[in-house]
């Protein structure tokens, strides 16, 4: 199967080259975001919120409800200006949307009256104006990548909910930005296909190098995917753990059983409930 993105160019690195990959790709810094609201009272959804990601990494946000994840995600996108503090990508304060950032929602929306291969090449068609050859070759590679080369010419209603997301992540892809943003990407999903899916988007890293952001609400999952672990703090959300996952890859859900899949896992728990015993006192 082909690696869609990583290309050799022929160029060697220099030393510039060489000091710009050694610096963190994503740099959030003292980020607050305050909504308002109708009553007129304020509300900080994330204050003082520190966290460096680096190029090709997979990073995990978890946390308990409300703490300020999809905030975090829809800064990186462009979509949301922090209130207070720098968001940075690549060094630059600006380099954000289509070209720099991919997101995938929790919901594949797709579009229901384009096919599959339409709809991984819409994003082409809004940034560029129009679809060329290549662009459609690349379409066609991606939706292999996901293993869905076979249902180009399909509509979306024609797909299970696994399938349409896989095709979601094509369309994330075709850009090639350098960092996929993924907002809950398989909690709509049964438990089966959820589990399917995690390993896909590992291989899909291991094929393509992307820099991944994830939120998840699955203790698990973050363990699973992920390079580091940042638990946030109940709202008002703050970095209250950042864990670096130290699991041997490639990674399969036989992981889980590993012991320090376990420990990593009741840490992170820990971190937002509450330790065990203090837990158990509680109720």
């Amino acid at each position: 199967m082909l690696a869609v993105s990583d290309m050799p160019t022929g160029k060697n690195p220099t030393p510039d080259a060489d000091a710009a990959a050694s610096k963190p790709l994503i740099e959030l810094s003292h980020v607050g975001v305050t909504f308002p609201t109708k009553r007129g009272d304020p509300v900080v959804a994330v204050e003082d919120f520190n966290l460096n990601i680096a190029r090709e990494e997979i990073v995990s946000l978890v946390g308990p409800s409300g703490c300020g994840k999809s905030t975090v995600l829809r800064m990186l996108a462009g979509l949301l200006k922090p209130t207070s503090g720098d968001v940075w990508i690549g060094g630059d304060p600006n380099l954000r949307g289509f070209s720099e950032v991919a997101i995938v929602f929790q919901r594949a929306t797709l579009l229901p009256w384009l096919t599959i291969l339409k709809n991984v090449l819409y994003p082409v068609r809004v940034l560029k104006g129009r679809v060329g050859a290549e662009d459609i070759a690349r379409a066609h590679d991606l939706l292999a990548l996901v293993g869905l080369d076979d249902m180009a010419e399909r509509m979306p209603h024609e797909l299970s909910g696994g399938m349409q997301q896989r095709a979601a992540i094509a369309r994330s892809l075709i850009l090639d930005a350098k960092i996929l943003l993924m907002d809950e990407p398989f909690g709509a999903l049964d438990a089966l296909t959820r589990e399917d899916l995690q390993l896909d988007l590992l291989d899909i890293h291991a094929r393509t190098k992307k820099t991944i952001l994830l939120v998840t609400h699955s203790i698990n999952e973050a363990v699973l995917l992920s390079d580091r672990v940042a638990v946030m703090s109940a709202r008002p959300g703050r970095l209250q753990d950042l864990i670096e996952i130290d699991i041997p890859k490639p990674r399969s859900h036989e992981s889980a059983a590993l012991p320090a899949f376990i420990e990593y896992s009741q840490r992170i728990r820990d971190d937002i409930f509450g330790p065990r015993g203090h837990r158990k006192a509680v109720s």
